[in-house]
């Protein structure tokens, strides 16, 4: 079913048909080369006072551009911007862009100060999808899955259940459509026409437009075409489906860019901003672009293909911005922690798709859950009297993510479940949902030997937002098979959320068989084990005797790359408390199969993974966490510090791996 909904779009189109005008008439006359010199060389200078980097849209004046890569930034699409600006040491980004790429910005890095050039550059599909309209729309579609496009406001992204770009939005759809699920689809029409009919999907769609890829027209494509008939034509999936339907390539901006390097052909015709053809002719040298004609030309085009939001980035403000530290993006702490969800969601697709939450729901469809790659299993940091620091848990937790930690597991064994009482447990949960806001996958340790206690922690779990739950099979008790499998069975049938079996039978006294596993993998809310025991036979056989989807895990750092060269899914590691970035590359590997790359990591890792284990566990692995500096060396009775004899090993291990 495709059904139009139309909203907001003639006074949004007059409002920005009136912008566009008046940036049209107020467009500066270009620099000389000597004006251009001193520009570049005080925007460098104040780049560097402030600690900041440019990022910059490739819709941005070519000069712009240049900036970026000549001073170390980045120019891509608008998510790439985001993620490189996060990930980049400067505490300042400068987003040349519009202010929908500055929020999104501020969402993944809400610890870095975000600049922009003015605060006036918006964008057609921002502005005509507000975010009260928006959201009483979704509220009167209770049934269907909110997706919308990166190009919308903060709010509005909070609003939904995924976030897309251009690039993904096919592969999201596709996929959510495979999970028999409805979407709203916002803001942009004309791409989600594509989508929709590319899928075949079930779409709603927010009547939006982009001012820029509204305008090409089939007809001036089709005469371009007749003067070049040996050009192939590139197009953006925000043009009219008559121009897609030209199109040799349709695609996202680093998309067609691809496309331009790859094709055999000599000419282009490129439907999308213009500025592109900075990065296409810097890497096609060779090659010529020609513009896709649009709808007027001077006076009588509204965009004459080039986003007037775009191009009121220039030098003078980009510098007067520094200099002053005006235009700074601000985005409310719990409105860009519910925007991090869906946008998460888009950031881990690829690699790692997770959870899928029915809509009007929290309760989660099973084949739509995937965690995968390093799981650290987190110590609980504690003062040395056994408080525990909720200062360092959050420090913690923010710099696992920025090692490329995969998902966090928050009061497994490792987490001291065993010695923190229900409230400090069910708090140490609730802290590390809230400090990773949406980043990343938080699995919550709530396992017990009282099932009603399980329960209650499992409860908990779901209350305050994680993604799933690791539950340990109960200790001292020794159930019988019988009885952890009916453990196991009344705890998904009392929660509905993710919930993964743990199984470490030198912990807990009791081993869970693989056939009790096979019985319990049947059951819709139970998506996998952490198998503990080392035992590759085993693993195997749950593997290959499992439903497809499954999930088998590694509990033991030193066998975990086998485990995932067979088809285990990742590692629920206490070697990643230490070594993050490490483990979570070897993770990486072994899941796409490159096995030499894998093992090669997991030798260099194996001494490490041994000290881990000199002493019971957490015992070394908070002592070298503390080593790090990223925590005290508190840890609660009966466990008692390293003893001094495994020092010196614990430490050689950490300079082996070269973490010390």
């Amino acid at each position: 079913m495709y059904v139009e909904i139309i909203m907001q779009e003639q006074s949004t189109s007059r409002d920005a048909r009136q912008i566009v005008q008046d940036h049209l008439n107020t467009v500066k006359a270009p620099l000389s080369d000597a004006e251009l010199a001193q520009a570049k060389a005080r925007v460098k200078a104040l780049l560097e006072r402030e600690n900041a980097v440019l990022v910059a849209h490739y819709y941005t004046d070519p000069l712009i551009q240049a900036l970026a890569e000549e001073t170390g930034g980045c120019v891509s699409d608008s998510l790439e911007m985001a993620r490189f600006g996060a990930q980049h040491s400067a505490s300042t980004l400068l987003v040349a862009g519009v202010k929908f790429m500055g929020e999104t910005a501020k969402i993944l890095t809400p610890n870095k100060r975000v600049l922009m050039p003015t605060l006036e550059a918006t964008c057609s599909l921002d502005i005509g999808c507000p975010a009260d309209e928006f959201s009483a729309f979704c509220d009167a579609h209770p049934d269907r899955t909110v997706v919308v496009y990166a190009n919308t406001s903060a709010a509005v992204k909070a609003r939904a259940d995924w976030v897309v770009t251009s690039s993904i939005a096919l592969d999201v759809v596709d996929y959510l459509d495979a999970q028999g699920q409805k979407i709203i689809w916002a803001p942009d029409k004309h791409l989600g026409n594509y989508v929709q009919k590319q899928t075949g999907a079930d779409m709603l769609l927010w009547d939006g437009a982009c001012i820029v890829h509204e305008e090409f027209k089939a007809q001036g494509v089709e005469t371009l075409k007749q003067t070049h008939p040996d050009a192939a034509v590139l197009v953006h999936p925000e043009s009219p489906e008559s121009v897609v339907a030209l199109a040799d390539v349709v695609g996202s901006t680093s998309q067609l860019i691809k496309a331009a390097q790859t094709l055999p052909n000599r000419v282009f015709i490129v439907a999308t901003d213009q500025g592109i053809f900075y990065k296409m002719q810097q890497l096609c040298p060779d090659k010529t672009f020609y513009i896709a004609p649009t709808a007027g030309s001077g006076a009588t085009c509204r965009s004459c293909a080039n986003c007037p939001w775009m191009a009121m980035n220039a030098l003078d403000n980009m510098a007067a911005t520094l200099e002053s530290g005006a235009n700074e993006i601000f985005v409310d702490k719990a409105l860009g922690e519910r925007a991090m969800v869906p946008l998460n969601r888009m950031l881990n697709f690829k690699n790692k798709p997770i959870i899928i939450l029915s809509p009007g729901t929290r309760a989660p469809v099973r084949s739509g859950v995937m965690f995968q790659g390093s799981m650290v299993a987190l110590v609980t940091p504690m003062h040395s009297n056994g408080d525990v620091d909720w200062d360092a848990l959050r420090k913690l937790v923010d710099w696992h993510i920025a090692e490329g930690t995969h998902a966090i597991v928050a009061v497994g064994t490792t987490g001291e479940s065993a010695t923190l009482n229900v409230k400090e447990h069910s708090e140490v949960i609730t802290q590390v949902v809230k400090q990773v806001a949406g980043r990343v996958p938080v699995i919550a340790g709530t396992g017990a030997n009282s099932t009603s206690e399980a329960v209650e922690l499992t409860k908990h779990a779901k209350a305050a937002g994680a993604d799933a739950c690791l539950l340990v099979t109960p200790y001292y008790n020794k159930p019988t098979q019988e009885g952890l499998y009916r453990h196991f069975m009344h705890l998904a049938d009392a929660v509905d959320i993710p919930q993964i079996l743990y199984n470490v039978p030198g912990r807990t006294g009791v081993d869970m068989l693989p056939e009790t596993v096979l019985r319990l993998a049947g059951h819709k809310n139970i998506i996998g084990i952490k198998e503990a025991t080392g035992d590759l036979v085993r693993a195997r056989q749950i593997i290959d005797a499992a439903p497809a989807d499954f999930l088998v895990y590694s509990g033991d750092d030193e066998t975990a790359v086998e485990l995932m060269l067979m088809g285990g899914k990742g590692d629920i590691s206490v070697t990643a408390n230490v070594a993050p970035a490490l483990v979570a590359r070897m993770c990486a590997l072994a899941i796409e199969g490159q096995a030499e790359e894998a093992r090669a990591i997991n030798e260099q890792l194996m001494p490490l993974h041994s000290a881990m284990f000199v002493e019971s566990n957490p015992i070394p692995v908070k002592w070298a966490v503390a080593r790090l500096g990223l925590m005290p060396d508190g840890i609660r009775l009966p466990m008692t510090p390293l003893s001094e004899q495994y020092h010196q090993r614990v430490a050689e291990a950490m300079q082996s791996a070269g973490v010390l």
